[in-house]
């Protein structure tokens, strides 16, 4: 397999793991999967070495990438999307194709903005990014870094070579996608993350292009900020699209501005508009007085492909919505399944005030794996409410066979990590579970009260049991019950409804109630021996 593809892989994993999306809920589903790739190395290795032909084409992706996947669920053609790009550079062939091209550094680095401006240095990446409709994700209680208001492609058409821009096709793709968005004044977008390769002639038309549409509308603004993420990582071509995404949405999540490194000259061909356009060379809050939180991304292929799209904080779109916070955050009252205490729509209560002691289930295809997920979360967990930690293990989180499971308490999480982890173990196959139910008679003062106060749900006590097990995945393969157990038995079986054994139980406490006599059950703790003389 070529390692592009494995790599990718594990990255779309950690786009699902970072999203909450356990793969048992994404399989089967109607997601689309839509991945750009420029080098195919491994295949001329393939080649070189004897291996059979395969059909291969050489592809540009990134941002331009992304308007079918949001086009295919606006239409509802698809439910969610995985968008990736790959770039790993495996053979010298490419390469020196690329080279031949002229469009290279010699310094092997994107001096974007600079005076040294001289061709674009390579980069290595693999980036995938989960998409899905904005009203999905909230009935879904994910949690969302960014918005994405539209995205729009074009191409330039002739130009004076096939890597030449055009300010014109710029101009034309960013106002197509506002256009699309509905949005008109252009100056309430905070800032521009740029394609800016890093060559002389690239960049200064693309500042030219994007100062033309929004200066215009900020005469009552701050300079306008601009930034790419090039200079810092490297060109990673396919996956370069991505890589602005995603920073991007870091910076729309946590609001701070990554810097444009690097810079040490300005590139005097660039028209910085006597300082209305700022590159950001340090890390910088979000600016102040703007209505909203919005990112404008270019990403254009050197074929004359042109690409934009435009991210909002979600909280730009939805006021007051929270996705997910850190301890000590304050906490809006949004009435959720998470504040109230109430059931999940999966029969597993998330979060309630009274609770002490929390479950953190693990589980990994290996032990090494296992015991890193352990360590990761370890050096994190006092970052975040450890209700929210329990929620998210138990239920946004792949299970595999590998498993294990630590009782911690809220007061302390990190040693109850080191101290009560139980060995880890590999889930058998087929193991087989009875349930056995007793009859009246086993109950004692206040039993269950503890479950009642932690779990809302938890009344009657054997069916509020079988519910409780049941949302963690336990389920019975066989049952048995005497006298009123046989009630909740049939209903872990699954052969009657709780309605069913809720109305059984009553009536059979009244056909008991009409049939009483005088006298009471005993139950003593002796043998028969010992009994027989007391009659």
């Amino acid at each position: 397999m070529d390692p592009q593809q494995r790599k990718l892989m594990e990255c779309i994993f950690e786009a699902f793991e970072n999203g909450g999306i356990p793969l048992e809920k994404i399989s089967g589903t109607n997601t689309g999967v839509y991945v750009g790739n420029f080098n195919n190395d491994y295949n001329i290795m393939g080649l070189k070495d004897g291996d059979h032909p395969r059909p291969y084409g050489m592809m540009g992706a990134g941002v331009t990438l992304l308007s079918n996947p949001c086009r295919a669920l606006v239409s509802g053609e698809i439910d969610g999307a995985i968008v990736g790009g790959t770039n790993l550079i495996q053979a010298v062939e490419n390469h020196l194709g690329t080279q031949e091209m002229g469009v290279l550094s010699p310094t092997s680095t994107c001096h974007t903005f600079d005076a040294a401006a001289d061709g674009y240095g390579r980069g290595e990446g693999i980036g995938a990014i989960y998409l899905k409709r904005l009203s999905s994700a909230v009935r879904d209680g994910d949690p969302i870094r960014g918005v994405i208001r539209a995205t729009a492609t074009n191409a330039n058409g002739r130009t004076s070579g096939v890597s030449h821009p055009s300010v014109a096709g710029q101009e034309a793709v960013i106002r197509a996608a506002y256009n699309f968005a509905g949005i008109n004044d252009f100056g309430e977008t905070g800032y521009f993350e740029t394609h800016g390769t890093g060559t002389a002639v690239g960049d200064p038309i693309e500042v030219k292009a994007l100062s033309n549409v929004f200066l215009p509308d900020r005469t009552h603004r701050d300079e306008f900020l601009i930034g790419g993420v090039k200079p810092n990582i490297g060109h990673a071509e396919a996956a370069s699209g991505i890589a602005s995404i995603i920073k991007a949405a870091y910076a729309l999540e946590t609001g701070i501005i990554p810097a444009t490194i690097g810079i040490k000259n300005f590139n005097p061909a660039i028209d910085f508009r006597d300082g209305k356009v700022h590159v950001v060379q340090d890390n910088q809050n979000w600016p102040s007085g703007y209505d909203v939180r919005r990112i404008s991304i270019n990403s254009f292929g050197y074929g004359g492909a042109n690409g934009h799209v435009i991210m909002e904080s979600v909280d730009s779109i939805l006021p007051g919505h929270q996705s997910f916070k850190k301890r000590g955050a304050d906490r809006q009252d949004t009435a959720s399944d998470l504040e109230t205490g109430e059931m999940g729509s999966d029969g597993v209560v998330f979060k309630t005030k009274t609770r002490t002691q929390f479950l953190f289930p693990f589980s990994a295809h290996d032990v090494t794996t296992l015991n890193a997920n352990i360590d990761s979360l370890r050096q994190v967990s006092e970052d975040y409410d450890v209700e929210d930690i329990a929620f998210t293990l138990a239920s946004r989180r792949s299970r595999f066979s590998n498993r294990t499971f630590c009782i911690v308490n809220k007061h302390s999480v990190m040693d109850d990590l080191t101290d009560n982890m139980i060995r880890p173990d590999k889930r058998g196959e087929g193991t087989n579970i009875a349930m056995v139910f007793t009859g009246q008679g086993a109950q004692n003062a206040q039993m269950g009260m503890e479950l009642m106060q932690d779990f809302p749900s938890y009344l009657p006590v054997q069916i509020g049991l079988v519910d409780l097990l049941n949302g963690w995945g336990i389920r019975p393969s066989a049952t048995v019950g005497h006298s009123s157990g046989a009630i909740a038995a049939a209903y872990a079986a699954g052969s009657i409804s709780k309605k069913d054994a809720i109305l059984t139980a009553y009536f059979r406490g009244l056909a008991v109630e009409g049939l009483a006599t005088k006298g009471t059950m005993v139950a003593v703790g002796l043998g028969a021996a010992e009994v027989e003389p007391l009659s």
